[in-house]
C-alpha cells in the first residue's frame, strides 16, 4: 500500500516537473518568437526617425525603435481584450517621454514632474504639437543588475503593462491611460542606468482629433483675447467646450516631489477662462472648421494651459444655446501659452 502510494505521489511530482519545463519553454519560445519578429511599420517609423528634427539627441537606432514596436503590439493585444482600438506609434511623443526618463536616471528621480518643475503637458507643448496628452511612468530598482538583453529589456517592458492594468480602482489611473478608447497613438521610452541597478519605461497617450492654427506666443495679464481657430479631423466629432486653467510659472520642485508616485494634475483648480459650445462661432460641419475668441482679463502672470474638448452625436450639440456638460466629452488639444504682465 505504502509502495503504491510512494509511487503515485513520484508520478505525481514527476509530473508537475515536466509540466513546469514545458511551461517555461512555451514561455521562453514565445519571447523568443516575438523578439525575432519584424514589427509591422518598422521601415517607415525608421525613416521618419532619420528625418525628424525636433529632439533629435533622442532619435533612436534600430534595435530600440524594433523593441517599441513590439511593445506597441503588445499594448494593443492588451486593448484588442477589451475590444478597444489599436494605437498608432507617434515617434515625437517617444522622444518627448525618452527626454524625461534620460533626466530621471541621470538624476536618480521618478515621478511625473522633472527639474524644471513641467509635467507632460508642458513637455508636450514645447515640441510645438497641440494634442491632449496622457503620461504613464513604470520602474524597476535592485541591489543586482539587470541584464541588458534586448529581450530582457522588452520583457520589463510588458511587466510594466502588466503592472498598469492590474490596477484597482481608485489608484488606476495608469490602467485608464492604457484602456482609454479615445488614445489614438501612443510613444514609448525605455532607459537602464548605466550601473544596471534600475530600469525606466515610459508611455505617453496622443489624442489626435484636432489641428490648430499657430497660438499666440504669450497673453497679457491685464486684458487680450485668445483666439483659437482649428479643424476637427474626424467629422464624426464637433467642438464642444475649452477650459483655460492658470498654472503658477515653472520652477524647480522639492526634492521630495522628484521621487513620488503621485498622479499629476491636468490642469489647476483656478481657470481663467472657459467657453461653451455656443461660442463657437461660425462653427460649420460641413469643412469642420471653428473659431473661439476668449477674453482675458485680469489674469495673474503665470501660464495658461487650454484643453479644448470634442464630442459625438454633433446633432445634440447646443451649438445655439441651452444645456451643456463636459460628461462623454474627449479632451481633444492642449497647450501651454505664458501669460506676462503689461
Amino acid at each position: 500500500m505504502s509502495g503504491s502510494r510512494l509511487t503515485r505521489l513520484s508520478l505525481w511530482w514527476l509530473l508537475l516537473r515536466l509540466s513546469i519545463a514545458v511551461t517555461l519553454l512555451v514561455g521562453f519560445s514565445k519571447q523568443t518568437d516575438e523578439i525575432e519578429r519584424e514589427p509591422i511599420g518598422l521601415g517607415a517609423i525608421a525613416a521618419e526617425n532619420d528625418s525628424l528634427v525636433t529632439l533629435r539627441e533622442y532619435a533612436d537606432d534600430l534595435s530600440s525603435i524594433r523593441l517599441k514596436l513590439l511593445q506597441l503590439s503588445y499594448i494593443n493585444r492588451m486593448r484588442a481584450k477589451y475590444d478597444l482600438p489599436p494605437l498608432k506609434y507617434d515617434l515625437l511623443a517617444g522622444r518627448v517621454i525618452a527626454s524625461h526618463l534620460a533626466e530621471q536616471t541621470r538624476e536618480r528621480t521618478f515621478a511625473h514632474i522633472n527639474l524644471a518643475g513641467e509635467y507632460a503637458w508642458h513637455r508636450w507643448a514645447k515640441t510645438g504639437r497641440t494634442d491632449h496628452v496622457k503620461e504613464n511612468l513604470f520602474a524597476l530598482f535592485s541591489t543586482g543588475r539587470y541584464p541588458r538583453e534586448l529581450r530582457d529589456q522588452l520583457l520589463r517592458m510588458h511587466t510594466g503593462v502588466d503592472a498598469f492594468l492590474a490596477e484597482k480602482p481608485p489608484n488606476d489611473g495608469h490602467r485608464k491611460a492604457i484602456l482609454d478608447p479615445y488614445a489614438t497613438h501612443v510613444g514609448l521610452a525605455f532607459q537602464q542606468a548605466p550601473d544596471d541597478h534600475s530600469f525606466r519605461y515610459g508611455e505617453l497617450y496622443v489624442n489626435r482629433y484636432i489641428e490648430l492654427e499657430p497660438l499666440p506666443r504669450y497673453l497679457k495679464s491685464s486684458h487680450d483675447t485668445l483666439i483659437i481657430k482649428g479643424k476637427i479631423l474626424r467629422p464624426v466629432y464637433g467642438p464642444y467646450s475649452f477650459f483655460g486653467y492658470w498654472t503658477p510659472p515653472l520652477q524647480r520642485p522639492a526634492r521630495a516631489d522628484l521621487f513620488s508616485d503621485r498622479p499629476y494634475p491636468d490642469g489647476s483648480k483656478e481657470i481663467v477662462v472657459e467657453s461653451w459650445p455656443w461660442d463657437f462661432t461660425g462653427y460649420r460641419h460641413g469643412d469642420n472648421r471653428f473659431t473661439l475668441y476668449l477674453p482675458i482679463n485680469k489674469a495673474k502672470p503665470g501660464l495658461l494651459y487650454g484643453v479644448l474638448h470634442i464630442r459625438d452625436k454633433i446633432e445634440t450639440i447646443p451649438y445655439r444655446g441651452g444645456k451643456a456638460t463636459t460628461e462623454g466629452t474627449i479632451p481633444a488639444a492642449g497647450f501651454v501659452i505664458p501669460i506676462v504682465a503689461d
